[in-house]
Formats: structure tokens, C-alpha cells, sequence
């Protein structure tokens, strides 16, 4: 229970992290992140949501594909949801899965395999 005690303070950390983010950028909205950690049969379940401009359908299709951003030029480089994927899936046997409506927000759910 430690390590999900760790966890849930680490994703607490880059939550308040994305809201700076976009108070700095000068984004008038109240950003929201949900963070949701727990157990059942033998597994860990983190769901993340948040209530911003969720993904369009051409964004959804290529989110775990390498080097694929949408940032502008410089300031992203890709490899953040193909990595996570690949880590979560690979290395530890779970699975990354997420919902996204255009103009309502995003929830991201990772399923990981509690190892004894």
C-alpha cells in the first residue's frame, strides 16, 4: 500500500504541475484532473481525467505513435503516450487505454498486474 500511497502523491505533484501550465499560458478555465488509484483482483487501476479540450478523432488515431505531438515545432517531441504505452504493456504487462470527447475532456486508465 505504500508504493499506491507514493503513486497517488507523485500523480497529485503533476497535476498541479498541468494547472500551472495552463494558468501561465493564460488559459481562462478552471482545469480539473481527477486522479483515481485502487485494487481488485490483482491488479492496480490509475484513471486520470481531466475536463480539457479533449482529443479530435485525428489526434486519437495517432496518439501512440512515435514522434507524433501536437505541439508546435520544438517544444514537444512525441514520445510521451508511446513510451508510457510501451512501458505499461511491455515491461509490466498492463494495459493503457483512454475516452476522449472533443469540447469535454479526456480520462486515462492504466491497468497494471500487481506482482508478488
Amino acid at each position: 500500500m505504500e508504493q499506491i500511497e507514493k503513486l497517488q502523491e507523485q500523480l497529485k505533484n503533476q497535476e498541479k504541475l498541468a494547472s500551472l501550465g495552463l494558468l501561465s499560458a493564460g488559459i481562462d478555465y478552471k482545469p480539473e484532473v481527477a486522479v483515481s488509484v485502487e485494487t481488485s483482483n490483482g491488479n492496480i487501476r490509475i484513471s486520470i481525467a481531466d475536463n480539457g479540450e479533449g482529443m479530435s478523432d485525428d489526434v486519437k488515431q495517432h496518439l501512440y505513435e512515435n514522434f507524433f505531438t501536437t505541439k508546435p515545432v520544438g517544444q514537444g517531441t512525441g514520445l510521451g503516450m508511446g513510451i508510457v504505452r510501451d512501458i505499461i504493456e511491455n515491461k509490466h504487462g498492463g494495459t493503457v487505454t483512454f475516452d476522449s470527447v472533443e469540447g469535454k475532456g479526456t480520462t486515462f486508465t492504466f491497468i497494471i498486474p500487481i506482482k508478488k
